[in-house]
């Protein structure tokens, strides 16, 4: 999906974050009012690889009725069901083919933001 476009939002991100910066992707650092990222976003990806603290932007995700992507181990303190609520995914290739299903079919984007 050439016209995709990523924000990389976190409260100080790393160089090798930052040299990501490009057309397609905006690295933003700390953002005021998350909301307003999540308002603009069709999917959510949180591929956490820690589990303290960070579901909380999951469980927002959730609220604001995005479609998410994230980790087993975030997912444990979630509880989600995989492809009712959420997508879980553990390689690169999982998230890349997670995204795309879900920017390629909004029916079942909606689906898992509604956890139907």
């Amino acid at each position: 999906m050439p016209g995709a476009k990523l924000l990389v939002a976190g409260a100080t991100p790393a160089a090798r974050i930052q040299i990501l910066e490009s057309k397609n992707v905006h690295v933003s650092g700390w953002v005021e009012d998350i909301r307003e990222s999540y308002g603009r976003a069709r999917v959510f990806i949180a591929p956490m690889l820690i589990s303290i603290g960070l579901q909380n932007k999951l469980l927002e995700a959730m609220a604001m009725q995005l479609p998410c992507i994230t980790s087993e181990l975030a997912n444990n303190a979630l509880g989600a069901k995989h492809d009712v609520n959420i997508l879980v995914c553990a390689t690169p290739q999982e998230y890349a083919d997670a995204v795309l299903r879900l920017l390629g079919n909004p029916k079942e984007a909606e689906r898992i933001s509604q956890g139907t």
